[in-house]
């Protein structure tokens, strides 16, 4: 049985119906081997005791643990139901902020099946045949050598899927071991930037990946809303320090 626990959470949005938290970078969403406690759900349910009989606990989406930023909670079953078909549907709009590695075309799309990896159980991949379709579009915010900052738009909803389609193209996201973006891929660039790649990695040690923001019909009123979260400090800190060693 979950159990509530009082776990600071940033609260974007609430109402009767709703509540979008601003999610930290390093917090579980859900209880799960090796993350019994300390999660978001336990958070949610001592900051809304109701939420107990909600599955769970309200939460409609996931994000993964190191990636920060917008998620969506509904406060009970019919609203969980109402805001889960949206998504079902693809009628939910989303936007991730993401720093990747090397320099992407100013917009382009990204599509293929995803399906789980035949050996690396824990990480998923894009296949010829079977698996699960996806489909994301990015744009170029800025070119920061050897980094891009994109703005990233899922259709679908795969798990990893920013992460997977970003190897899939060969620029994984910036911090990303588990889809090849650790360090290990630094060496894949001039020996002029191991000073800086080294201070980033200090700076943001951790899947540079944010969910900035999430548009929605409201479950009651059917009123279009968008909700945005605010870029982490160690995201826009790691932004300066790029921008700061441009030549």
């Amino acid at each position: 049985r979950w159990q509530p626990e009082p776990i600071d959470i940033d609260i974007v949005y609430e109402d009767d119906h709703i509540l979008i938290i601003n999610k930290a970078a390093g917090l579980v969403v859900h209880p799960a081997a090796g993350h019994h406690g300390g999660t978001l759900l336990n958070a949610l349910l001592h900051h809304c005791p109701q939420l107990n009989g909600v599955p769970r606990a309200g939460i409609v989406h996931r994000l993964d643990k190191h990636t920060s930023g917008v998620i969506l909670v509904a406060k009970n079953d019919q609203f969980h139901d109402q805001v889960s078909k949206q998504f079902i549907q693809r009628q939910v709009k989303k936007e991730y902020l993401a720093l990747v590695w090397g320099k992407l075309e100013s917009k382009g799309i990204i599509e293929g099946n995803i399906r789980r990896h035949t050996r690396e159980r824990k990480i998923f991949t894009v296949v010829q045949s079977g698996g699960r379709e996806s489909f994301t579009r990015y744009e170029l915010v800025e070119y920061l050598a050897p980094l891009s900052l994109i703005k990233l738009h899922p259709t679908t909803g795969r798990t990893h899927q920013l992460r997977v389609h970003l190897k899939f193209i060969s620029h994984p996201i910036f911090g990303d071991k588990a889809y090849g973006g650790g360090a290990k891929y630094a060496k894949s660039f001039h020996v002029k930037y191991t000073q800086l790649i080294n201070q980033m990695m200090k700076t943001i040690p951790r899947v540079a990946l944010h969910a900035r923001k999430l548009e929605i019909n409201h479950p009651i009123t059917c009123e279009k809303m968008s909700f945005t979260a605010p870029i982490p400090t160690d995201f826009t800190t790691a932004m300066e320090i790029l921008k700061n060693a441009q030549p």
